[in-house]
């Protein structure tokens, strides 16, 4: 009791600094706090995914007089088939990059999309992203097809099941529609690339 009643006549009698005290330490400790959940935001990508320690996301960068000027999470498509072609350690790759015409339209809806993405089924493998109907090894598989989210299908088709309908890229032609096959359940993660509304194979038939 007395160390309290003490400490109180030093904080009256030192009001400016300790006022200049206590106003530190709540800005350290803030600060602290704040900096440790960008941290732990930032390991925290991709750590629900099965074996996610072993995925890395391929990036090409650009050098003008031995200085870096362009770092972009891309490459060419062709490169990841390669990896698991050349060296034994590469288990599987896939890929992920955004569509070129992001308008669209079911029905008579005409719409801008930039959440489209062109996907590979060992992408949706790498990420364990499971369908609420069917079974992962069949999606984007097939020329012309497309997987849309929980909040997509109940947007566009709030009242009918979304699978087997159709979706045009405008401008484009209509002869080459594509139809969605399944629905992926809204996924609440950290990592950006999970936030896309539908996703569209690139596969295309041979002529």
């Amino acid at each position: 009791m007395n160390i309290l009643k003490q400490t109180i006549r030093l904080i009256n009698k030192n009001r400016r600094t300790s006022v200049f005290l206590i106003f530190s330490l709540f800005v350290g400790l803030t600060s602290f706090l704040l900096i440790s959940a960008r941290v732990n935001y930032h390991r925290s990508f991709d750590s629900h995914v099965p074996g996610y320690r072993q995925i890395y996301r391929v990036v090409s960068s650009a050098y003008t007089d031995n200085v870096l000027t362009v770092s972009q999470p891309r490459c060419q498509r062709a490169l990841g088939e390669t990896l698991e072609k050349e060296f034994p350690e590469v288990e599987a790759t896939g890929y992920l990059c955004g569509v070129v015409e992001n308008h669209f339209i079911i029905g008579d809806e005409l719409f801008t999309n930039d959440n489209a993405f062109h996907c590979s089924n060992s992408f949706l493998k790498l990420f364990n992203i499971q369908p609420l109907q069917g079974n992962l090894q069949s999606l984007l598989t097939r020329p012309y097809t497309a997987i849309v989210s929980e909040s997509f299908a109940r947007k566009y088709f709030p009242d009918e099941n979304p699978v087997g309908k159709s979706i045009y890229n405008t401008p484009g032609d209509k002869s080459r529609s594509r139809r969605f096959t399944r629905i992926y359940p809204q996924t609440r993660t950290f990592t950006p690339i999970f936030c896309f509304r539908f996703m569209i194979t690139c596969t295309c038939p041979r002529h």
